[in-house]
């Protein structure tokens, strides 16, 4: 039988894989590979929350994104995730996101406990993500080109910047460059678990060629550095990133010798113009590092 921890990742990990599927007690506990009488107690104490509440959280974030980000109606969501009808899946998700369905698509809020999900994992668990990094993930020290950008700088509370994706997303629209013609970047300036929410920025910027058109987006130029950085390839979806960040800041860092330059890390999200499922994303993370210490 395997030990917990990892046993409760890979039940993780399947649910997100699975979500349009029946996930009975029975086949989660073949995955796990663990006893169907304890399985739930022992995925509650890992990750504070029940079983099919989790299932549930997962499911309705899914629908959370595809309200934001597609024109699917909501009954057609509805049915996706797994309810009977509209009503029932209307109710469900007000409880969780405190907005209804309609209300989130017009103006998203994300709540403050499904943005720290992850963080309230265990430390067993975290351990356990931490080890899986330094077994499977390779942290490659690289040279990244300057790169000029046309930059949106979401500031404000963590729970709204689906709102800034959004309006960039409009602005890439109208204005360009399109996904498939440039770089998707993510520069994450804050932590949100230490920033006060009004202090919060993260910038979502797309390269370009020439200059940044004049635009009533307050979208500006901005250049990412050229320089060494640390580069970790992440596969998977948005819950598991800050883990990823985490690990290379926690972990790898304080191992490896290097220091960190006087820049964000930032993220380059490789499958944005590609119909790819949240949880199968390409994301390579950097890591700004001093360049006496790179080799």
């Amino acid at each position: 039988m395997q030990r917990m921890p990892r046993a409760i990742i890979a039940l993780i990990e399947h649910i997100e894989q699975h979500l349009d599927e029946s996930l009975t007690l029975a086949r989660l506990s073949d995955v796990a590979c663990y006893s169907s009488y304890h399985l739930a107690r022992q995925f509650k104490i890992a990750t504070g929350v029940g079983l099919y509440q989790w299932i549930q959280q997962q499911r309705l974030q899914r629908a959370a994104y595809q309200l934001a980000f597609s024109e699917r109606s909501i009954t057609d969501i509805a049915l996706h995730s797994r309810y009977e009808n509209s009503e029932s899946f209307s109710r469900a998700f007000k409880q969780q996101y405190q907005q209804t369905p309609t209300q989130f698509r017009g103006a998203p809020q994300w709540p403050n406990k499904a943005l720290t999900k992850m963080k309230s994992l265990a430390p067993s668990i975290q351990q356990e993500y931490a080890l899986m990094f330094r077994e499977s993930q390779v942290v490659h020290i690289v040279q990244f080109p300057r790169t000029h950008c046309a930059l949106y700088l979401h500031q404000g509370a963590p729970s709204t910047l689906l709102n800034s994706v959004r309006h960039f997303i409009e602005y890439r629209k109208q204005h360009g460059p399109t996904p498939h013609h440039s770089q998707t970047f993510n520069i994450i300036y804050d932590d949100p678990q230490s920033t006060a929410p009004e202090d919060f920025r993260y910038g979502l910027a797309a390269s370009i060629e020439g200059k940044v058109p004049e635009n009533d987006f307050q979208v500006t130029a901005h250049t990412i550095p050229a320089g060494p950085c640390a580069k970790l390839r992440h596969i998977g979806s948005n819950d598991q990133l800050g883990l990823a960040i985490d690990y290379l800041y926690r972990e790898w860092l304080p191992q490896s010798g290097e220091t960190l330059r006087d820049y964000p890390c930032f993220i380059q999200r490789l499958d944005i113009a590609k119909n790819v499922a949240e949880h199968e994303q390409n994301i390579d993370i950097y890591l700004p590092l001093n360049s006496h210490h790179s080799t």
